[in-house]
């Protein structure tokens, strides 16, 4: 028998996918109007169409706003490229502000996958060849979910809530000196309690208005926490490291600088990156980051001797 919590759960994935279904039939009805409406126009309706169709997944049980649908994003991407295996350590913290949300939307997404494969299957023509890979499929998602369902089961242990990511600092190319003490030099100093908020919202897998590159290819899978105009960029490395590749004051959304800079930076960390995630597999390769970590952070909380 299922235990309550896990009863619980599954009752929120109905609600949730009932309200999809439930909008999905008033979207449709609209667009028949809006078709209808403009049939006798040159005004297209695929812009209207692509927005209803990716209203698929309820909001209801989530917070809506950006910062929220970004994390989503986020962890969607990040479950697409994972094994089995590699699920867990991919889930948010339960630290995270919105961890039961996310973790009950991935259930829904999923969930939505495989009512879709299923749907496929009653109404394509299909070989048996084609049947037994769809059947596959549905196995592979339904396990998916189920690990998350049962890492949103687990009882919370005191580990778990403390749990401390690692960071690991680029250094300039052609020398070894890390580049965030580098650029910590031209940051004004009245920035400094924001920047230390952000990189211990990365420590400790909270990761403040997190954001992820999607639109310009050069940038293609950067992380970046957000504060005012104060930027960190970083990139997973493993389940708990991550790679701290530049901070800065962004000044204006459209400084050609500043963007020439991050891609040059972001392409120097791709080159680095597999080297990085052998490195993090050495004790002293961790210890001497952890020491990084510690002059930043007490540079950050106490400005004397920034610029010496």
């Amino acid at each position: 028998m299922e235990d309550i919590g896990s009863k619980m759960i599954i009752e929120k994935v109905i609600k949730s996918l009932d309200e999809i279904r439930r909008r999905a039939s008033i979207k449709k009805k609209e667009i028949d109007k809006l078709k209808s409406a403009m049939a006798s126009t040159k005004i297209k309706i695929v812009e209207v169409k692509e927005e209803i169709e990716e209203d698929v997944i309820t909001k209801e049980i989530i917070d809506t706003s950006e910062d929220f649908e970004i994390e989503v994003e986020y962890y969607l991407s990040e479950l697409s490229k994972a094994s089995d295996d590699e699920i867990e350590d991919i889930l948010p913290t339960r630290s995270n502000y919105h961890y039961e949300n996310i973790m009950l939307r991935l259930m829904a997404e999923i969930t939505h996958d495989i009512s879709d494969i299923k749907e496929m299957m009653i109404t394509d023509n299909m070989s048996k060849e084609e049947l037994d890979e769809f059947k596959e499929e549905i196995i592979n998602l339904g396990r998916r979910r189920n690990i998350i369902k049962k890492s949103l089961l687990e009882v919370e242990k005191e580990d778990t809530i403390t749990k401390s990511n690692k960071l690991i600092f680029m250094p300039i190319s052609g020398n070894n000196k890390i580049r965030i003490f580098d650029e910590l030099k031209d940051i004004p100093q009245e920035e400094f309690e924001g920047f230390l908020e952000l990189l211990a919202s990365i420590k400790d897998g909270t990761f403040k208005n997190i954001k992820r590159f999607v639109n310009n290819d050069s940038l293609k899978g950067a992380l970046e926490v957000r504060g005012y105009q104060r930027r960190v960029v970083f990139q997973r490395l493993s389940k708990d490291c991550y790679a701290i590749i530049t901070m800065f004051v962004k000044k204006t959304q459209n400084d050609r600088g500043y963007q020439q800079q991050l891609k040059y930076k972001y392409g120097e960390y791709k080159n680095m990156e597999k080297e990085l995630k052998e490195k993090i597999k050495e004790e002293e390769f961790l210890e001497e980051n952890k020491k990084y970590e510690e002059e930043l952070f007490r540079l950050l909380e106490n400005s004397k001797g920034v610029n010496k």
